[in-house]
């Protein structure tokens, strides 16, 4: 028999799961209307919101490490097409 035994297992919280999918559609739409740097740090703080212990200011440091960051690889570094700031800026 397939019975299990034992605590029952926590209810899964689907809150994180969305707003992780709302963070990937962000870029997804984002990224060529509102640049590389705004894009980035709208994904982190998107997703962060999932996180009910997610604090404000190292959120803040992470998106604008991650904004440099992937703009000195992606932009910089890989060569890829991607508008670094807002369409006319």
């Amino acid at each position: 028999m397939l019975v299990a035994t034992g605590p029952r297992p926590e209810r899964l919280d689907a809150r994180p799961f969305f707003y992780i999918l709302a963070a990937i559609a962000f870029f997804i739409f984002g990224a060529e209307r509102l640049g590389l740097i705004a894009t980035v740090a709208g994904v982190v703080f998107i997703a962060a919101i999932g996180d009910r212990r997610a604090r404000w200011r190292p959120l803040a440091l992470w998106a604008a490490f991650l904004a440099v960051a992937t703009t000195g690889l992606f932009v910089n570094l890989l060569g890829v097409p991607l508008p670094v700031w807002p369409k006319g800026w």
